[in-house]
């Protein structure tokens, strides 16, 4: 439940944080089986939200520091760079375009 008052999210950012990015990179480096597929994006997803609303709420100290911002950074670049599985895309251009 949302609270006016952050004090609770400072401990959370502090222990969380950094072992949502290990998790993160995890994912990423293990090459996914297919009952696995769909999990690690919806995963990925999840992370990336918590991250986000995070930094919405507010910027707290350790968020601001360059480890974490270099980590988090590199974590967005890698999802970003991830190839869309060929059953992701449609075959029709048509729909591809709808898809965008």
């Amino acid at each position: 439940r949302f609270r006016p008052t952050a004090d609770v999210l400072p401990g959370i950012i502090v222990t969380l944080f950094p072992t949502l990015i290990t998790i993160a990179d995890g994912m990423l480096n293990n090459s996914p089986s297919k009952p696995a597929s769909q999990e690690i994006p919806a995963m990925l997803y999840l992370i990336l939200k918590t991250h986000q609303t995070a930094i919405i709420v507010d910027l707290f100290p350790l968020q601001q520091s360059p480890e974490l911002l270099v980590s988090w950074g590199r974590l967005l670049f890698r999802v970003v760079g991830m190839a869309v599985p060929a059953e992701g895309v449609p075959i029709d251009e048509e729909d591809r375009e709808r898809c965008e």
